[in-house]
């Protein structure tokens, strides 16, 4: 597997402590990404100017710092400057199911974020397999925008997915693609998938019109018809991976854009509440 970070999280990305394993590539390029290393599913360095300081790197192998196009990665495998990243390395999934089993003791699960998860389905099913059969608790976050989506459906202990605009016009605005995959998958998993958290991100201008929320909360409201209870989580908007569009030379779509007030996400919270959807906080996924 390709991935291009690892982590913790308690109670955030799934019930209890769990280690995250954030998977390379995307089908969606979301303005407000927080990961824009993981939109591509190549290996790339990321550039931190402000770590220079006194000390410059090395001059590197291109002689032109052009780290976007950069194939070698000598400044991190070699040189190791603490300027330079590297986004991106292999994981045998057998690996990372042994590494989860190494430190079961520890954690209460493992989550697979992105990036895109399911765009390495064979990878992710394999893994998943062996974390089932282990005995050790499973996550994935999804986009809910591919085809092989539906693949995990049930072979996932927890899912979480994003509905992360209304109309298919706010889908394009927001990801560059439409939202017809998106609609079908959500109502697959609403219907078969045990554990499910439905996500949606409050971005000022693109999802937070009436007509955008509204959408929303019906689309969620008419799921609920296939399951007892239907789990939903709103996140506001926020900037820290803009620092990574810096390092990857890459303007930042909504740099200066203000995130949504508190009251603007409760409002919205007890639309989806008043529709008979279950809203949780960030620490109750």
């Amino acid at each position: 597997m390709r991935i291009f970070a690892q982590g913790w999280s308690d109670n955030k990305d799934a019930p209890g402590q769990r280690w995250i394993v954030y998977l390379k590539g995307c089908n969606f390029r979301c303005l407000y990404c927080g990961n824009p290393e993981s939109m591509r599913s190549e290996p790339e360095v990321m550039f931190y100017r402000d770590r220079v300081k006194a000390v410059a790197p090395e001059q590197c192998c291109s002689h032109a710092m052009e780290c976007a196009s950069c194939r070698t990665f000598e400044c991190v495998k070699k040189w190791r400057h603490p300027a330079f990243e590297l986004a991106g390395e292999e994981m045998p999934a057998a690996v990372l199911a042994e590494k989860a089993q190494r430190m079961r003791h520890m954690i209460d699960g493992v989550t697979f974020g992105g990036g895109e998860p399911t765009l390495q389905i064979h990878e992710l099913l394999e893994v998943l397999t062996a974390l089932r059969n282990l005995g050790i608790n499973s996550a994935v976050e999804s986009n809910a925008g591919t085809e092989t989506y539906a693949d995990i459906i049930g072979k996932v202990d927890y899912l979480i997915s994003d509905l992360k605009a209304g109309t298919c016009g706010g889908y394009r605005r927001l990801t560059g693609s439409g939202d017809e995959t998106v609609r079908r998958n959500l109502t697959l998993a609403a219907r078969k998938q045990r554990e499910l958290l439905i996500r949606i991100p409050l971005i000022p201008g693109y999802n937070m019109q009436d007509e955008e929320l509204e959408a929303m909360r019906d689309f969620l409201a008419g799921l609920r018809r296939f399951r007892e209870e239907l789990k939903v989580q709103t996140l506001r908007l926020h900037h820290a991976g803009a620092v990574k569009y810096r390092a990857l030379r890459r303007p930042y779509a909504l740099e200066g854009v203000e995130p949504p007030s508190p009251e603007q996400q409760k409002k919205f919270d007890r639309m989806l509440a008043d529709a008979g959807l279950t809203v949780l906080d960030f620490h109750q996924s």
